[in-house]
């Protein structure tokens, strides 16, 4: 999961480097080799915040790497879906002088922030419709783009969208079914619904990959307020093991 501390404080170790090399000439590459390992770093923590990728992506067009150019632009798009069209363009193209434009294009129509996109949503800038069919097409096997996408239906779900969270949900479960985030989302929509049995299974499954977590409990005390006999709610084990298939 993304970690902002860590990632803001690997990106200002990377413009502390960076600045040191446009003042310092004698030892320029050897700033920016520490400022591109420190900017790698803060990707790696958090990949949501796009300051992360434009300071590499700078340090890259310093160090006029057009295969390192190549290669952030092509893991940017593995984060956001993987997008065939975008894609084919920067197969296509010259990479140094156009970098710029097409990394923001792309934040453009697909940012990383799922509150940016929401208020996109809202505002009429992204189209729901549209952003629906993409996703029925989009590869997410990505841990990031799993996750990040993943927010974005959690947006939808708070915002009353339930049948379109309901509809895309099992397009990212099936790619990464270890995506904890979207089994508490998911068991969060059942609990909605007041279809208990299948909110604990999603429990049951965040369990698996998060111990920690406290919503199975949590479902267990409102079960025990609501009903005096609560057995013929629970799911039997062979409920649970038809639900993980």
């Amino acid at each position: 999961m993304p970690k902002k501390s860590l990632g803001d404080r690997h990106r200002a170790q990377a413009h502390k480097f960076f600045n040191l090399s446009l003042q310092d000439r004698g030892n320029r590459l050897e700033s920016l080799e520490w400022a591109e390992q420190s900017a790698r770093q803060a990707i790696l923590y958090d990949y949501t915040n796009f300051q992360n990728w434009e300071l590499l992506l700078k340090i890259k067009l310093e160090l006029s790497d057009e295969s390192g150019i190549y290669a952030l632009l092509e893991d940017l798009l593995s984060v956001l879906g993987k997008d065939a069209d975008f894609i084919t363009q920067l197969k296509e193209i010259n990479i140094l002088p156009s970098c710029n434009d097409l990394f923001y294009s792309i934040l453009k129509r697909e940012p990383l922030n799922a509150d940016v996109w929401w208020d996109g949503i809202k505002s009429g800038e992204y189209d729901l419709v549209d952003f629906t069919k993409r996703c029925e097409k989009m590869d997410f096997r990505d841990r990031r783009s799993n996750i990040i996408f993943g927010r974005r239906l959690e947006r939808l779900r708070k915002n009353d969208h339930d049948e379109v969270f309901s509809s895309l949900m099992p397009y990212l479960l099936a790619h990464r079914p270890d995506n904890f985030e979207l089994w508490i989302e998911l068991g969060k929509h059942y609990e909605t619904l007041e279809d208990y049995k299948n909110a604990l299974m999603c429990y049951d499954q965040v369990l698996e990959f998060l111990p920690t977590d406290e919503n199975k409990s949590r479902l267990f005390k409102i079960i025990n307020n609501k009903f005096k006999n609560y057995n013929n709610i629970l799911p039997n084990k062979k409920e649970v093991m038809s639900f993980q298939k």
